[in-house]
């Protein structure tokens, strides 16, 4: 495997995946790794054709500049002096490489990669799309669980309270005495201290109920605020790769307009 391939940043963009894409944009590249990458691709090369080839490897390409001297140009469409990135003489460069003149010019390279990058980039979108949407299924998948699991813990509680409601009120119930009884209690005041107590009893047994139930809807939105943060949070994060990319994306495409004439359809990156 070249040197080049140690670092993504040195690569051929065009053979990139998504995530080498990401990585590499991540990273970045300064001068000091685009010069040591040529003085790579100049170290393993003995010709115009395998030098080519070794700086491709490194996400550079040969072409002849305006001077009709050799040039690398970026990806991005950034040209660079090879004499001066190799730290070789003009004469030696010339000597290895043969004559620029047939070298394609610094405008067509452009053009030829905005297309090629145009299509590797149409196809990181859709992978992008396509990862984005495995991404939300486990989560949707967990979101449906909850929803089910949250009503069916609804329906226990409901109808646990209502049981004991109605226990409860058989025991109230059965404080109030008829017949002779009742009539002693009532005179006694039995009858209303009893009415007293359950009335009081009701109402604590109506507010224990709410808060239970209160408690439960509470922890539950709690479980569900966890998950649509890991919701929102994906989303999010798909969201920015898929906004970087159509950027990229853009870039590329306004490269390939403004560089050459119309000719017919142009490629469509999605939406």
């Amino acid at each position: 495997m070249p040197d080049g391939f140690a670092d993504s940043r040195l690569r051929d963009p065009r053979s990139f995946t998504l995530d080498e894409w990401q990585q590499a944009k991540r990273a970045g590249l300064d001068a000091k790794a685009l010069k040591d990458a040529a003085q790579e691709a100049w170290a393993v090369s003995d010709s115009a054709k395998s030098f080519a080839k070794a700086l491709e490897e490194r996400g550079l390409f040969l072409a002849q500049g305006d001077r009709r001297g050799h040039v690398a140009v970026t990806v991005d469409g950034d040209v660079f002096s090879l004499a001066r990135v190799t730290g070789r003489a003009s004469k030696e460069v010339a000597a290895r490489l043969g004559d620029a003149k047939t070298l394609p010019s610094v405008e067509k390279m452009r053009k030829q990669l905005a297309g090629e990058m145009g299509q590797r980039l149409k196809s990181h979108i859709a992978e992008a799309k396509r990862i984005a949407a495995n991404a939300m299924k486990p989560l949707h998948a967990r979101r449906e669980a909850m929803t089910r699991q949250h009503r069916d813990e609804r329906k226990r509680l409901d109808a646990g309270l209502a049981q004991r409601w109605a226990a409860e009120q058989r025991q109230r119930a059965a404080r109030i005495r008829g017949g002779v009884k009742g009539a002693w209690d009532l005179l006694t005041g039995r009858y209303m201290k009893a009415r007293r107590q359950n009335e009081m009893e009701a109402v604590f047994a109506v507010q224990r109920d709410r808060a239970q139930r209160d408690t439960l809807i509470r922890d539950q939105l709690r479980e569900r605020g966890k998950l649509q943060a890991d919701l929102q949070q994906v989303r999010t994060r798909q969201a920015r790769q898929l906004l970087a990319l159509y950027r990229d994306a853009a870039r590329f495409r306004q490269t390939e307009r403004e560089r050459e004439p119309a000719r017919g359809p142009r490629l469509d990156f999605g939406r």
